[in-house]
């Protein structure tokens, strides 16, 4: 169904563990932008609402997923942590906006993670603003999305800082179209 009205998930200041599966916001159609947020920090502050990978990490699962075309979603005051792969080496992720999503993040951190921190995927429409992404595989990924990433910033102390990671800070794949602003790249 199309959700009418005014729609927040707001977490509370701590650590909640994903040691199997992902939050998922799938397919759903909004009117208005559904908010999930955690204890408002504001950019470059660190959120004190904390995602966790977990110590059992499982193949393909990431953090929270947001996938489907009318869905429009904001994120922000999150750290995610710790979604690294398992013993095989299989691959996770902080933060997905799929098939289509009209998505902001806001103060979106994350530390670890053995795939991407955010990745823009398939026909998504991605707002990048503030956050400090830290210690993955690839900072922010995007494969056939658009996608502003340091959005709204006006100087590099209130745009996105990447750092530390392995092998992209930021990385735009098949058809992407999109820019940075005021972003920091480090190490």
């Amino acid at each position: 169904p199309l959700l009418d009205g005014v729609w927040s998930i707001i977490a509370a200041a701590g650590t909640f563990v994903i040691d199997a599966g992902q939050h998922t916001l799938n397919k759903v159609q909004s009117v208005n932008r559904i908010v999930i947020r955690g204890v408002t920090a504001g950019h470059p502050n660190v959120p004190t609402t904390i995602v966790s990978g977990g110590s059992t990490p499982t193949l393909y699962n990431h953090g929270i997923a947001c996938s489907g075309s009318g869905l429009l979603v904001t994120v922000q005051d999150i750290k995610f942590i710790n979604f690294n792969g398992d013993a095989g080496n299989g691959t996770r992720g902080a933060l997905l906006f799929d098939d289509g999503c009209d998505a902001y993040t806001n103060n979106v951190h994350v530390d670890g993670s053995s795939w991407f921190g955010v990745y823009y995927s398939r026909r998504s429409f991605g707002r990048h603003s503030g956050g400090i992404i830290n210690a993955c595989r690839n900072g922010v990924n995007t494969d056939g999305a658009k996608l502003s990433l340091g959005y709204g910033a006006t100087s590099l102390a209130t745009g996105t800082i990447i750092t530390n990671c392995t092998e992209s800070g930021a990385y735009w794949a098949r058809g992407t179209d999109g820019h940075a602003d005021y972003c920091t790249f480090e190490s």
